[in-house]
This record gives C-alpha cells, structure tokens and sequence, in this order.
C-alpha cells in the first residue's frame, strides 16, 4: 500500500467517520424511533418527530457536508497508483451530499404537513390531533418520513462503504 500524506489519511478517515456515524443515527431514528413514536399518543408523537427534525436539521448538513468534502479532499490528492479509488471517494461524497436535495425534493411535502401538526398542537388544537381523524393522519405521515429517511440512511450507508473501500482496501 502506498504512504499517503497526513493530510490525505486525515480526510479519508474524517469522511468514513462522519458518513459512517451519520448513517447509524439516520438509520436508528427510522428504526427505532419512528415505530416508538407510533405507539404514543399523535399529540407526542408530533412534538416528539419536531424535536428530532429541528436537531437533525440543524447537525446533519454540516456533517454530510465535511464527510463530502473529505472525501473529494482525499480523492484529488490520491497519488497516480491510487487513482483507481477516486470515484469510490466521489461517488461516497455525493451520497452525503445527496440527502440535502433529496429532502427537499422528496421530503418536502411530508415535512410540511407534519410540520403543520405541529402547529396545529402548539396552536391549542391538541384534541384534534388526538382524534381518530389526526391519530390516523400522523399515523400515515410518520411512516411516510420513515420510509424516505430510509432512502436517505441508504445513501449515507453508500457512502460510508465506498469510502471504506476506497480507504481500507
């Protein structure tokens, strides 16, 4: 295996760090949280998915961000007999990169609605959203955004094992 720059091992780590942790925690909030979140009353559950989406809207950008462009680091300064795992570090970037647009192409219209609930239980109107009408539309939002932030950890997970590979092998 060739030495590679400090610099260089610094990125790819970075970017397999990030991607890699990113994804677990995508992973974990459709499998674990999501389903716990069913099983509550719509009025938490709600209040519950706001608290997770503003926090994830907030730290996850930033890091699919530094994963991205630590793999594109990595992959511009890869020595001549490594260049063969340059598209491995480009392909990984955009994965990280990709969840930005694809929530906003595809999670957009889920994400306002569910959004509007939360108004609507921070508005007073917690009775509704406990109702059967409000129980079944929760319902059918929360496993909506499951199943899209799903995709979404998919291509997080793409990314950690191309720049795993590209990196550890």
């Amino acid at each position: 295996m060739t030495d590679l720059p400090i610099s260089v091992r610094l990125a790819q780590y970075t970017g397999l760090t990030l991607s890699t942790a990113l994804s677990f925690y995508t992973l974990n909030i459709s499998s674990t949280t999501i389903p716990f979140l069913l099983t509550t009353p719509p009025s938490h559950a709600i209040a519950s998915w706001n608290t997770i989406f503003q926090t994830g809207k907030k730290f996850a950008p930033p890091i699919g961000l530094i994963a991205a462009s630590s793999y594109l680091y990595a992959a511009y300064h890869l020595p001549v007999e490594r260049s063969g795992d340059r598209w491995k570090y480009v392909l990984g970037a955009l994965g990280s990169l990709g969840i930005g647009p694809f929530t906003l192409m595809f999670m957009g219209k889920t994400n306002k609605r569910l959004l509007g609930m939360v108004g609507m239980v921070e508005g007073g109107k917690e009775a509704w959203v406990n109702g059967e009408g409000g129980k079944r539309e929760v319902g059918e939002l929360l496993r909506a955004w499951r199943g899209f932030n799903y995709v979404r950890a998919g291509m997080l997970v793409g990314s950690a094992v191309l720049g795993g590979w590209a990196t550890l092998l």
